[in-house]
């Protein structure tokens, strides 16, 4: 009996003797030691999240505008056009700011068609107006800075678009190329315009 607790006893200091060299290993492991003073840090460097959409757009639509500044500027002249037109303009705005107190107030009509009458005034003036500038800008922006020529300017290949996501919404920048279809110089234009974040 005496003898078997002796050899239970051995056994057990043996055991336990062996657990307490593996710990201590472990604990003195320079592997563990690595691991407990690594730091994970992911550095992005000077590296840039370029978030920017490049495509090619649609070349302008400009046929309606041509035709009619062709028949205009020959006839009234673009001074004339471009006063007429900011006069339409501006009384246009008008109407359409007068517009809702015009449905309080009655003098001939009833407030319903005399506020209607205001309104599609209103609107038939300011679209008149924002039409006539339109024919003068375009007439000015065709004229050739080479041989000085008027409606020489056309399209010849698609834009290119570049669309950037801002904190204040998408900067959509276009970029455009004329020629002058009598002496084949060549305009670039560009052009910056900022849309809401709901676009896409």
């Amino acid at each position: 009996m005496i003898a078997q607790l002796f050899d239970f006893k051995v056994k057990f200091l043996r055991k336990y003797d062996f657990f307490s060299l593996k710990m201590a290993n472990y604990d003195k492991s320079p592997h563990l030691h690595k691991v407990k003073a690594k730091n994970i840090n992911i550095n992005y460097g000077s590296q840039n999240i370029d978030n920017s959409v490049k495509y090619k757009g649609e070349t302008e639509n400009t046929v309606i505008y041509e035709k009619f500044s062709r028949i205009l500027i020959q006839k009234y002249g673009d001074k004339k056009l471009g006063i007429t037109g900011a006069i339409s303009l501006i009384t246009g705005v008008i109407q359409l700011l007068i517009w809702p107190n015009s449905l309080s107030t009655t003098k001939i009509y009833p407030p319903q068609i005399q506020g209607s009458w205001i309104l599609w005034m209103g609107i038939l003036f300011f679209m008149l107006g924002a039409f006539l500038i339109g024919v003068v800008v375009y007439f000015q922006n065709s004229k050739c800075k080479s041989c000085h020529q008027y409606f020489a300017y056309s399209e010849f290949e698609k834009p290119d678009v570049e669309e950037v996501k801002a904190h204040d919404g998408y900067h959509i920048t276009t970029k455009r190329k004329y020629k002058c279809k009598f002496c084949g110089d060549i305009k670039n234009t560009e052009e910056t315009e900022v849309r809401s974040l709901k676009k896409i």
